[in-house]
């Protein structure tokens, strides 16, 4: 989670001696030459420093924590179906929601549940895509949480037929 325009590189000494050599005109201080300023090398320090003293194991409990709560607020509904999905991969691998149900007997798509929550008040953005939606909580900060699964159970419930 630090800045989008650094990065750290980690490895083989000979890899990142090789790497160098693609800094113009092989200069030495990594960062200014790869127009990284101090903000983001200080940022990615802070980052990598929060990372490594974090509790991951309890960070992850958090946010399947968040799932089965955003869950049970709108399971009660008829025929919503409610799935933890991890994504495979070497990046990004972090669970999210997955929401679908049965539209002869909820009449919205996703498609329209992820526009209503985006344009309601606060604007919350889900993936709406094919029969499903996807609703992230690894962003979330723990007072959102009770909006997000009241939103999006108001919306789904008024759509029940």
């Amino acid at each position: 989670m630090g800045p989008q325009s650094a990065g750290l590189m980690f490895g083989r000494k000979d890899l990142i001696e090789a790497a160098k050599l693609n800094n113009s005109p092989y200069e030495c201080p990594i960062g200014r030459p790869m127009k990284v300023n101090k903000e983001e090398i200080f940022g990615m320090y802070a980052a990598l420093k929060i990372f490594l003293e974090k509790d991951h194991k309890k960070e992850w409990q958090e946010w399947l924590d968040r799932i089965k709560y955003i869950s049970g607020k709108i399971s009660k509904i008829p025929s919503i179906k409610t799935d933890t999905v991890v994504p495979k991969g070497p990046a990004n691998v972090f669970p999210s929601l997955k929401v679908s149900w049965d539209q002869t007997k909820v009449k919205i798509t996703a498609q329209d549940v992820s526009k209503a929550l985006e344009q309601g008040t606060p604007s919350i953005i889900a993936g709406g895509r094919g029969n499903s939606l996807s609703v992230g909580v690894v962003l979330l900060r723990p007072d959102q949480i009770e909006i997000v699964a009241s939103r999006v159970r108001d919306i789904l419930q008024k759509a029940v037929v």
